[in-house]
């Protein structure tokens, strides 16, 4: 499983959650840059994670390169968005269209049964935008390259948490069994 998020948006958090438990009140705020490893047991599932830590379009070179080493053994792709913070929906945008460039399934750069997973963040922030406007602000529906799925979260409040490690689970079993989205299946 790969972790990536921009600063700020929690993909730290989320992780060290996922690590620790992800009950509520278990408040962890991480800001780092680099990127960590880590891995943590879901059932009678080990999932080995690498965490990108604050990445922004202008610092990923280094990271880029690392992130393409780890393509063909990824399963997951966990994006996180800080659905509160419009000001960068922008600037996520392009990290997401850089990634998912670096994705090409047709280059076998990753593997086919990988995903998407975006968590949207911070839902629990009065100013958040829901998952199916980020949908739309982030054009995520023109993706085609992979599968992909969007979530509403809150680190803080855990909102969604249990919920998502459920999927991540299932999706590893058998990815025919849990819900994925592609660009041909959204309607306008």
């Amino acid at each position: 499983v790969i972790f990536v998020g921009m600063s700020k948006s929690g993909s730290s958090s989320i992780l060290h959650k996922f690590v620790n438990g992800v009950s509520p009140g278990l408040n962890v705020t991480m800001s780092t840059a680099g990127y960590d490893q880590e891995n943590f047991r879901i059932k009678d599932k080990n999932f080995d994670c690498i965490d990108f830590r604050g990445a922004t379009s202008g610092n990923m070179g280094h990271a880029l390169d690392i992130w393409t080493g780890y393509l063909k053994e990824t399963n997951i792709v966990v994006f996180v968005i800080d659905s509160a913070d419009r000001e960068k929906l922008n600037e996520v945008k392009n990290l997401i269209d850089k990634f998912v460039k670096l994705s090409n399934i047709e280059d076998n750069e990753i593997s086919e049964d990988s995903v998407f997973l975006f968590l949207a963040n911070k839902q629990d922030e009065e100013e958040a935008i829901n998952s199916f406007d980020l949908i739309i602000l982030l054009e995520l529906y023109k993706l085609s390259r992979v599968p992909w799925c969007i979530r509403s979260v809150s680190v803080k409040s855990a909102l969604g948490m249990k919920e998502t490690l459920d999927w991540m689970y299932e999706y590893t079993n058998d990815p025919r069994k849990v819900t994925i989205m592609s660009h041909e299946e959204l309607i306008f």
